[in-house]
């Protein structure tokens, strides 16, 4: 699943406010949704916190200093940051209609920003944790409400791809060529063995690992990105046949040259 230029209407504001919905409140809603996304990759787990945990523990085995911190990071701080989206579904008990998925931002200061009831903290919190969270959250409010959530985070796609987007949001479900082809695929000038993925000016996946990562099927969440990441598409290297013939030109010259005195 990915996502772009979500209206980020007021949808909440009418389903899920403390009071008793009807279905047909709820089909109205639904009618009136402008969320836009496409199938997400869907069935695929997310990290939790034991296997998050055993991944730690392999790499302190290992001595992979870099990749124990990076864990370590996103055990203590979550998964979360700001400008990440959510989508939200709700179902309230005895109502046979859903609303059509809302999208929630996350926030200043990691909050999940409801436009009704109040925000909820996402400090420390996994992909994994958020459904059972919001669950809880809105069980203040009502009896037994169905839940479902579909976290975005917000990834850089740069370089030899068809449409380099700075900000595109996908689902931490998806495959990384996946996330190429929401953004058109490669270009023919696109290198696949010079991809990588960085975070700010630090390089956090190799080319040499990416290939590996790919070859296994590993989801954007099992790669440990968050939002801000960018993966970075490079090119073919091409030869400069204009410099070539200026370098063989002149180097026949010279030759010519000297043979003349011989």
């Amino acid at each position: 699943m990915y996502i772009r230029n979500v209206n980020t209407g007021s949808i909440l504001r009418r389903v899920l406010t403390p009071c008793v919905l009807t279905a047909w409140a709820l089909t109205a809603l639904a009618c009136r949704s402008q969320v836009q996304t496409t199938p997400s990759a869907g069935g695929r787990p997310l990290e939790t916190r034991e296997s998050l945990q055993a991944l730690v523990a392999e790499a302190e085995r290992l001595r992979q200093t870099e990749r124990v911190q990076m864990l370590r990071d996103r055990l203590v701080n979550g998964d979360f940051q700001d400008g990440d989206r959510v989508l939200l579904t709700v179902q309230v008990a005895g109502l046979a209609t859903v609303a059509a998925p809302e999208t929630l931002t996350v926030a200043p200061g990691k909050l999940l920003d409801f436009p009704t009831f109040d925000d909820l903290p996402l400090q420390g919190v996994l992909r994994s944790e958020l459904a059972a969270l919001v669950t809880t959250h809105l069980a203040k409010y009502y009896v037994n409400p169905t839940v479902r959530v579909h976290p975005l985070i917000r990834l850089g796609v740069l370089g030899a791809v068809g449409q380099q987007d700075a900000g595109v949001y996908v689902s931490p479900e998806m495959l990384l060529t996946d996330v190429l082809n929401a953004v058109g695929g490669l270009s023919p000038n696109a290198d696949v063995a010079k991809i990588e993925v960085r975070r700010g000016t630090e390089t956090i996946i190799e080319k040499d690992e990416l290939r590996t990562i790919v070859a296994a099927g590993t989801t954007i969440d099992r790669m440990h990105l968050r939002a801000g990441d960018q993966i970075i598409v490079g090119e073919k290297g091409q030869r400069n046949w204009v410099a070539w013939l200026q370098t063989g030109a002149a180097t026949l010259a010279i030759i010519l040259s000297i043979a003349r005195y011989w």
